[in-house]
C-alpha cells in the first residue's frame, strides 16, 4: 500500500505541475508581486496605528488563526475505482492512510507556518507576546492541525458520516475555543488544551468501526480535487472538471434581448450554455461578487487597481476555453454558419461578460477609494486588457479549435 501511495503521489505532483505552469504565467507573477507589495505596504501602515489590547484586534487574530487552520485537508489521492480494486487490501489500508496523513500534515504545516509568520508582528503588537509565547502559539497551530487531520481520518471509518453539528463542533468550535484561550493571554494553557484535543481525537479515531467507508472516502477526495480544479480553471481549461448543466428559467427573460437570427446563432448558444453550465457561470459570478466586495473595502488606490486588473485577467483566461464548447457537437457542423460568424459571436459573448466585470470593478474601485481617478484607471486598463486578451489569447484559442475541428 505504501508503494501505491508513492505512485499516486508522483502522478499527482506531475498533474499539479502541468497546471501550475499555466497558473504562474509571466503576467500573473508580475501582478502577484505588485499585489504582495501593495498588501505589505498597507499591512505596514496598519501596524503603525495599532494601539494594542483592542477587542477588534483580538477578533482579527482569532478569526485569522481559526480560518487559516481550515486550510489544507486530508489528501488521500483515492479514486472511484479503488473501492472495487483496493477493497480486498483493506486490512493493509492503515499504512496507506498513514502516509497520506503525513503528506497532508507536511503541506498543512507549511501553511500554518506561513500564516503564523504573517500574523507575527500583528500578534506581537496587539497582544504583547514575547518570543516564548509566539513559539507556543506556533506549536498550538501545528498541534491543532494534526488533530484536525486525525479527525478527518477517523471519519473515514464511520459507518455513517457525522452530522453537520458534530463536524462543525470538532473542526471549528473546539479549535475556536482553544485558540481563544491563547488570544486572551494564556498561550501555554491553550497549548496544553490543544494537546488534549489531539489526544482525544486520536483516541476517538482508534475506537472507530473496523470497516472503511469507501463511499465517504471517495466523495471527500473528489470534492477536494474539485476545489483544486476550480482554481486551475480560472487560468486554463481543465478537462477533468465535469460540467453540471442546470435549467435556470429565471434567465430566460434576461436572454430575450439576444437577436434570434442566423447571424447570431452562436451568440445565443454561448449565452444559454454559459448560464446553464454551473462550472463556468458559478466561477464567473463568484469572482465578480468577491472581487466587488474586496474592492469596496479597499482604500489603497494602487492595490485596488492591481487587484481589479488581476481579477479581470483571471476571468478572461477562464472564459477563453469556452470558445470550443460546441466543438464535439457534430450536429452544429451542418449549420449554415461560417467560422467567421462563430468567432464574431464569441467575441461579442466574451466582450459582454468581461465588459460587465470591468464596469462593476471600476465602480467598486471608485467607491472604495473615493477617487474618480482610480475608477477611470481601472476602466481604461480593463478595456486595454480586454482588447489584448481578444487579440492574443482568444484568437489563439479560436485558431486552435478550428485546426482541431478540421483534424477531426
Amino acid at each position: 500500500m505504501s508503494k501505491i501511495f508513492r505512485q499516486r503521489l508522483t502522478s499527482h505532483i506531475t498533474e499539479l505541475t502541468k497546471y501550475l505552469k499555466y497558473v504562474f504565467n509571466d503576467f500573473f507573477v508580475i501582478a502577484l508581486l505588485f499585489f504582495i507589495g501593495a498588501l505589505a505596504f498597507a499591512y505596514g501602515n496598519l501596524l503603525q496605528h495599532l494601539s494594542g489590547g483592542q477587542p477588534w484586534e483580538q477578533g482579527v487574530i482569532l478569526l485569522g488563526l481559526v480560518g487559516g487552520l481550515q486550510l489544507g485537508n486530508l489528501a488521500t489521492l483515492i479514486q472511484a475505482p479503488d473501492q472495487v480494486f483496493l477493497a480486498p487490501q483493506e486490512f493493509a489500508f492503515p499504512s496507506y492512510l498513514k502516509r497520506a496523513y503525513w503528506y497532508s500534515y507536511a503541506l498543512s504545516g507549511c501553511i500554518q507556518l506561513l500564516i503564523w509568520f504573517v500574523l507575527l508582528p500583528f500578534v506581537s503588537l496587539s497582544l504583547g507576546f514575547q518570543s516564548l509565547q509566539l513559539t507556543e502559539l506556533l506549536l498550538l497551530m501545528l498541534v491543532l492541525k494534526g488533530g484536525l487531520l486525525a479527525f478527518q481520518v477517523g471519519q473515514l471509518y464511520l459507518a455513517r458520516p457525522l452530522t453537520t453539528i458534530a463536524r462543525i463542533s470538532g473542526a471549528w468550535l473546539l479549535p475556536f475555543g482553544i485558540i481563544a484561550v491563547a488570544v486572551l493571554g494564556w498561550p501555554l494553557v491553550s497549548l496544553l488544551l490543544g494537546c488534549g484535543y489531539l489526544a482525544g481525537v486520536l483516541y476517538w479515531s482508534r475506537a472507530r468501526s473496523v470497516a472503511l467507508n469507501w463511499k465517504w472516502l471517495v466523495r471527500t477526495e473528489s470534492r477536494r480535487m474539485q476545489r483544486l480544479y476550480q482554481i486551475f480553471a480560472l487560468f486554463t481549461d481543465v478537462p477533468t472538471l465535469p460540467a453540471r448543466p442546470r435549467r435556470r428559467r429565471w434567465a430566460d427573460s434576461w436572454l430575450r434581448w439576444l437577436q434570434q437570427d442566423q447571424a447570431h446563432l452562436y451568440l445565443n448558444l454561448y449565452f444559454r450554455s454559459f448560464v446553464r453550465n454551473s462550472t463556468e457561470s458559478d466561477l464567473y459570478v463568484r469572482v465578480i461578487f468577491l472581487g466587488t466586495i474586496i474592492l469596496l473595502c479597499l482604500s489603497n488606490q494602487l492595490m485596488a487597481i492591481i487587484i481589479a486588473w488581476l481579477l479581470i485577467y483571471m476571468t478572461g483566461v477562464q472564459l477563453t476555453p469556452f470558445a470550443g464548447y460546441f466543438r464535439q457537437n457534430s450536429l452544429l457542423q451542418i449549420y449554415p454558419v461560417t467560422g467567421a460568424e462563430q468567432a464574431q459571436n464569441f467575441h461579442q459573448f466574451y466582450g459582454s461578460l468581461i465588459g460587465i466585470e470591468i464596469i462593476l470593478f471600476s465602480l467598486a474601485t471608485w467607491w472604495g477609494t473615493s477617487s474618480l481617478w482610480s475608477g477611470a484607471v481601472t476602466l481604461a486598463g480593463g478595456l486595454l486588457l480586454l482588447f489584448g486578451l481578444i487579440k492574443t489569447v482568444v484568437r489563439h484559442q479560436l485558431n486552435k479549435n478550428r485546426r482541431e475541428t478540421y483534424a477531426d
